[in-house]
C-alpha cells in the first residue's frame, strides 16, 4: 500500500498491511485488493480477534457494487522471527483456520461461541494429520520440568493460563534488556512453547460470564469458577521450589505469584457475592491494583484469566441482587 497514488496503473494489485483505511481508498481508484492488517499470526491475537477482521468492514462509506468486486480478500501472514521447527504448526494452527473461515463467509456470520466449539474439532482433526501445535507445546513444558519433578503438574497449571505477549512488546522489552534477537537465540522459554490463545482462559472467562448472566444463581458454574481459582491460588507454593532451582525457569517465580494473588482476589469476590456484601472501598481499591499488577507482561507473558478475575471484582463491587429480587 505505500505505492497508492494517482500515478500507479489500475492493472497494480494493492495490499494492504499498514493500519489504515488504505484497502477502500484502493478500491475506489479502481485498484484490486487485498487485506494483510489484522491477519498477521505472529501478533500472537487470538483466534476472535481475527475473526472480527473483514476486507470490506475497514471502510466507513459504503462501497459500490463495481469496487465490492474489487476487494479479492485477505491474507494471514506468518513471520517467522520467534518460531522454530517445533513450535511453528501453534502459531500457525488453528488459529489460521479461524482467518480462513472470516474469508470464505458472509459479513454477517460473527457468532464467536459457534466459531470456537468448531474450531477445537478443527484443531482435534489438524492433529490427526500430523500437525504438532498442540503436542510440541506439552513436549517443550517437560523438557523444562522433569517429569518425574514433584513440581512438574503446577509448571502445566501455569502454562494453561498464560499467553504469550505480542511480537512488538516482546521486542520493546528485549531492547529494554539490553538483548538483541538473533537466528541463534535458543527459543526454550515459557513463552516460546505455550499456544499463543489459552483454552483454559477462555472456557473460564466463558463460565464467570454465564455466572454473572445468571445473576448468580448457578451453584454448578460457581463451584466450577472456585474450583480453578483454588487450583490456581495453590500453585505458586508447589512450583516456586522447581522456579527457584531453575536458571531457565526462574523468570517464572513473579507470574506465578501474580497468579496466586489473582486467584485469591476472585475467591474473596466470591465470597462477597455469596454473602450480597459490596467489598469495602479500600478493599475493592486493593483488589483492583492486584487485577492491574497481574495484568502486565512478565517473562514475556500475559496471564490470560486477569480479565475473568477482574469481572468477578467488578461484579461483587456492585449491586448483588438476592434471589428473590432476581426472581422477579
Amino acid at each position: 500500500d505505500e505505492i497508492l497514488g494517482p500515478n500507479v496503473p489500475r492493472n497494480v494489485v494493492i495490499q494492504l498491511w499498514h493500519a489504515g483505511d488504505s484497502l477502500p481508498e484502493a478500491v475506489e481508484q479502481g485498484h484490486s485488493g487485498l487485506l494483510s492488517t489484522g491477519y498477521y499470526l505472529d501478533s500472537m491475537e487470538r483466534a476472535g480477534q481475527y475473526y472480527r477482521v473483514d476486507p470490506i468492514a475497514k471502510s466507513d462509506t459504503p462501497l459500490s457494487s463495481d469496487q465490492l468486486r474489487l476487494v479479492l480478500g485477505g491474507e494471514a501472514c506468518m513471520w517467522s522471527e520467534l518460531v522454530s521447527d517445533e513450535n511453528i504448526d501453534s502459531r500457525i494452527w488453528p488459529r489460521a483456520a479461524s482467518i480462513a473461515e472470516r474469508l470464505w463467509s458472509p459479513q454477517q456470520v460473527q457468532d464467536l461461541g459457534s466459531m470456537y466449539r468448531r474450531l477445537n474439532t478443527v484443531s482435534i482433526q489438524l492433529g490427526r494429520l500430523g500437525l504438532t501445535h498442540r503436542s510440541s507445546t506439552e513436549v517443550m513444558i517437560s523438557r523444562m520440568a522433569d517429569s518425574h519433578d514433584p513440581a512438574a503438574p503446577a509448571l502445566r497449571v501455569l502454562a494453561e493460563v498464560v499467553e504469550p505477549a505480542s511480537l512488538n512488546l516482546r521486542g520493546a522489552e528485549a531492547e529494554k534488556a539490553g538483548r538483541v534477537g538473533t537466528s541463534n537465540t535458543p527459543l526454550n522459554r515459557m513463552v516460546d512453547a505455550v499456544t499463543p490463545e489459552s483454552e483454559g482462559a477462555r472456557r473460564f472467562s466463558e463460565a464467570v460470564n454465564q455466572f454473572i448472566a445468571g445473576q448468580f444463581l448457578d451453584a454448578r458454574i460457581e463451584a466450577r469458577i472456585r474450583i480453578l481459582l483454588l487450583l490456581w491460588r495453590d500453585n505458586d507454593s508447589q512450583l516456586q521450589p522447581l522456579l527457584q532451582n531453575s536458571f531457565l525457569l526462574k523468570e517464572l517465580s513473579p507470574i506465578s505469584q501474580n497468579l496466586a494473588s489473582l486467584a485469591d482476589t476472585g475467591l474473596q469476590a466470591i465470597d462477597y457475592i455469596d454473602k450480597s456484601e459490596r467489598p469495602p472501598d479500600a478493599r475493592y481499591r486493593e483488589q483492583l491494583a492486584i487485577i492491574q499488577l497481574a495484568q502486565k507482561p512478565t517473562a514475556d507473558l500475559l496471564l490470560a484469566v486477569a480479565p475473568s478475575v477482574q469481572k468477578l471484582v467488578e461484579a461483587s463491587a456492585g449491586t448483588v441482587p438476592t434471589q428473590e429480587s432476581s426472581s422477579h
